[in-house]
């Protein structure tokens, strides 16, 4: 038999929300999550000749508030930040001495900030500004070149690496019968 054998996947994870006034709500969540996996192989399509581990780990976490009536009895506003960062780990054991891989990792950081204004009960304006900056390793494709491998034609694509802007508007009208 070859192929995956094993999996286990243990998440964790805390939410906690507090209003410490009428109008203000703080949040904030950390998780954990765990995935433990085993694959048997064969190089030469016959009997399993190699075993490998992987291990992932991935942490995430994120805290905000929100302020209705902030200003005035029409406005609300935001602010998120989340964060998340992931490594895996991969062990292979074979009979020859095979180097071992590099980890694979990725982290991410996003903040949100928004605001609502009510024009009416039925009408509501709704501004928003978001940034994310992703950055990630995976020896699987990176510095992997379209003519790197001999006999394959890859397509030279590497890790995400970016960092994003976005600024978004919105009009809400609430139909009334």
């Amino acid at each position: 038999m070859i192929g995956l054998t094993d999996s286990e996947e243990v998440s964790y994870s805390l939410d906690a929300a507090l209003t410490p006034r009428d109008r203000l709500t703080l949040y904030s969540f950390v998780s954990l999550t765990e995935i433990d996996s085993t694959m048997i192989g064969s190089e030469l399509f016959g009997e399993p000749d190699w075993r490998a581990r992987q291990r992932d780990s991935i942490r995430g976490a994120g805290a905000g508030l929100e302020w209705q009536k902030l200003l005035s009895q029409d406005f609300d506003a935001g602010l998120d930040y989340s964060y998340s960062d992931g490594r895996g780990d991969i062990r292979v054991h074979t009979a020859s001495a095979a180097p071992g891989f590099p980890d694979l990792k990725n982290r991410m950081h996003g903040v949100r900030l928004y605001g609502r204004y009510r024009v009416s009960e039925q009408l509501s304006l709704r501004l928003e500004y978001w940034y994310e900056r992703y950055r990630s390793e995976d020896f699987f494709i990176d510095d992997v070149e379209v003519d790197t491998l001999s006999n394959l034609l890859t397509m030279g694509q590497e890790s995400p690496d970016y960092a994003v802007n976005v600024l978004m508007g919105s009009v809400r009208y609430q139909f009334r019968r």
